[in-house]
């Protein structure tokens, strides 16, 4: 009769877990926030463009904001937007692309109004910011346009750019400017570790930290060329960065000083990478790219349809996906949050930010649970034993 009893019970173990989902679950779904769109924002009561976002670990976005009038930079969580700084009511006259750290401050560079003869003046400089007074990292009176690359910061606010006339790349913190390498014009990016991905002469892609200096990819066998609109870098020293190949074609890869990892290429649905692709703590790369079909979107690896976030003709807020606006090096923070620019069908355009929510892990099966079960009574059963007077115990 207990023996009756015990599988019985297994058996209702096993019905039971055949109710729960399993490892073969589906992917997790993705979510969508809007960060801003065009019909409506304090710059002018309108953003006709919006662009280059950039999310930190909090999900507060990064982006610039454009119309006939000017060029705005500014931050929000999808809530209220903070105004960095804009060619409206300051003495810039353009305005570059931001990059944002873990405390909302956001580093970028602007030049002066007042003209360029013959490229030179009135200046260029690197500025950071996080709603209040600007603080001026860097400035050259002499530098015309954007003669300074984009700028990169950590979390301890350690700023790195390049002066893309000598080639010289500096890092800034607490006011003091070093002089780290001389690179190719291209820009460079820092992690929280201190250690900056660079392309130095001779199109060598490497990181350096102090006087240890990595090489992670050159020309001299697979690619024709590194891109030079930076190539991101986790804190653990993973570098994402995309190549074209001496093949033919291009490539996103990672490496870190040892054998490359191919994240996707141009051999399978893809066939053109835009921009730089961006990495996390977790390894995760995300990248813009095309498709062979026609079709563009954010992806995370190498099939386009399992590793897809958004692409043309997805949904999104009520209407369809048109265009992919803008995607980049500082698009994916470290809860695999990516940040992107996208117009849609019905004539808006917005900066949103997907979240792919994190499945349960499944991955004991319900007969492998009523099998654990019956062995669990059996094994009590055995170790039961006689006791004073006869009488049966069990632990």
């Amino acid at each position: 009769m207990t023996v009756i009893r015990n599988l019985a019970a297994a058996m209702v173990l096993g019905i039971v877990v055949n109710l729960l989902p399993t490892s073969k679950a589906t992917a997790a779904a993705i979510t969508f926030k809007k960060i801003v769109d065009t019909t409506s924002s304090p710059f002018n009561g309108s953003y006709p463009e919006l662009f280059s976002p950039a999310i930190n670990d909090s999900g507060r976005v990064a982006f610039i904001a454009e119309d006939e009038t000017g060029r705005g930079i500014f931050t929000s969580n999808g809530g209220s937007v903070i105004k960095i700084t804009d060619t409206i009511n300051s003495s810039f006259e353009t305005i570059g692309n931001p990059a944002i750290n873990n405390s909302g401050t956001v580093a970028f560079r602007a030049a002066l109004k007042g003209g360029v003869l013959n490229g030179v003046g009135p200046g260029v400089g690197i500025y950071t910011g996080n709603g209040g007074a600007l603080n001026t990292i860097s400035f050259n009176a002499n530098a015309g346009s954007f003669l300074v690359s984009q700028p990169s910061i950590n979390d301890s606010g350690t700023v790195v750019f390049a002066d893309n006339e000598s080639g010289d790349i500096y890092t800034s913190k607490n006011g003091k400017l070093t002089l780290i390498a001389n690179g190719n014009g291209t820009t460079p990016v820092i992690n929280n570790q201190g250690t900056v991905s660079l392309v130095l002469p001779g199109a060598s892609l490497v990181t350096r930290n102090n006087q240890v200096t990595t090489t992670i990819a050159d020309t001299k066998s697979s690619f024709t060329s590194l891109s030079g609109d930076g190539s991101p870098l986790n804190d653990q020293g993973t570098v994402a960065f995309l190549a074209y190949l001496n093949s033919g074609g291009q490539g996103i890869f990672t490496g870190n000083g040892g054998s490359l990892n191919t994240i996707a290429d141009t051999n399978g649905a893809f066939s053109t990478f835009f921009d730089s692709p961006a990495i996390n703590n977790q390894r995760t790369v995300a990248f813009w790219a095309f498709l062979d079909s026609g079709e563009e979107g954010i992806f995370t690896g190498s099939d386009p349809v399992n590793n897809k976030i958004i692409a043309t003709g997805d949904q999104l807020f009520g209407s369809t996906v048109t265009e992919i606006n803008s995607f980049g090096l500082g698009g994916l923070n470290n809860r695999g949050q990516i940040a992107f620019g996208a117009s849609l069908a019905d004539g808006t355009k917005g900066i949103y930010v997907a979240t792919r929510a994190v499945p349960e892990p499944y991955t004991v099966t319900s007969s492998g649970l009523a099998l654990a079960g019956l062995v669990f009574f059996k094994r009590r059963r055995q170790r039961r034993g006689k006791g004073a007077g006869g009488r049966e115990y069990g632990e």
